[in-house]
């Protein structure tokens, strides 16, 4: 069953998980009614980095009468509303399915300037108010570590919420532009493939041009050798052989009517020992590596293998 999409004044979202957007704002909105506690001693009177009010030494905090939060993140109405938004696009859809109703065509549209746009503004308001929270951020105990969590939680919400705002903007882009060199590739395949026949072809003839003229000179070697033998057996005068002619060496350029051509030498190599190869040439398979130690082994001559505590954070679902 397809997940239910709600509308709210940032767009579609999942309804069962709520919009994200929306959650932070309630929780920036939170904790923008609580005041940062400026008091420069060790102060009893104060929530991580927030004063709680009543300190009889801070001109500030014994006057203060501490803000307490909004418990309701969401109001009820917004929730009603985005429940029947995302109800009615159900009805819409199984009498769609009921009637062998065709889905409206879509025209696509390709974004651009994202900076403009006045959701991914908000995204990047709600970011900076984040950051803001999270610099004054003080954990001291396990309640300063849930209430960090939550912190974490919408920020991965956020995160999300950017990821796919993001998408909306590269995903058409990138589709169009896999299309479109898919395209041009059919179109120049016949071209590479005529350029690599073509180059084929006159290496393999610069290579039996050079095979015959190599050949040629070694003949011509044998029988001056034997030439030289026989007169030194025979103690007759050593008659010249007739020199076999040999193909002249390939030119380095070629000049046409519509351009030149000229060699070029490039260099390989292959392994045939690894052993002997030095150190230096060596590179360590980090992908492998790490992939056989997130699997259990422990011990890999040569490399240290050790943990670090990281944090991972799963959100719940439509808080």
């Amino acid at each position: 069953m397809e997940e239910t999409k709600g509308h709210c004044k940032h767009g579609e979202f999942i309804l069962t998980e709520g919009c994200p957007q929306c959650i932070a704002e309630a929780r920036i909105n939170k904790t923008d009614e609580r005041v940062l506690c400026n008091y420069e001693e060790d102060c009893d009177y104060r929530e991580g980095a927030y004063c709680k009010g009543g300190n009889p030494d801070c001109a500030f905090g014994k006057n203060y009468v501490e803000h307490k939060p909004k418990e309701t993140i969401l109001n009820m109405k917004d929730v009603k509303k985005q429940w029947d938004s995302g109800a009615a696009e159900m009805e819409r859809q199984s009498q769609a399915a009921d009637h062998d109703i065709e889905p409206a065509a879509e025209t696509a549209l390709v974004k651009v300037k994202p900076e403009a746009d006045q959701a991914v503004i908000a995204l990047h308001e709600q970011s900076l108010k984040l950051e803001q929270y999270a610099v004054a951020l003080v954990v001291t105990n396990d309640g300063d570590v849930k209430s960090a969590t939550n912190d974490l939680s919408i920020i991965s919400g956020l995160k999300k919420a950017i990821e796919e705002k993001r998408k909306e903007y590269t995903q058409p882009i990138n589709d169009h532009l896999k299309a479109v060199n898919e395209a041009f590739k059919a179109l120049t395949e016949p071209l590479t493939e005529a350029d690599k026949i073509t180059r084929t072809k006159i290496l393999d003839y610069r290579a039996e041009q050079e095979r015959q003229r190599q050949e040629a000179e070694e003949i011509a070697r044998l029988e001056r050798e034997a030439a030289e033998r026989r007169a030194a057996l025979t103690g007759e005068p050593i008659v010249v052989p007739e020199v076999v002619e040999a193909p002249p060496e390939a030119p380095d350029r070629y000049h046409a009517e519509m351009g030149t051509l000229g060699k070029a030498t490039i260099w390989k190599f292959e392994v045939i020992d690894f052993v002997l190869v030095p150190d230096e040439y060596k590179l360590i398979d980090v992908a492998k590596v790490g992939k056989v130690v997130r699997a259990g082994l422990r011990s890999i001559p040569g490399i240290r293998i050790y943990s670090e505590e990281t944090l991972r954070v799963n959100a719940k679902k439509g808080e």
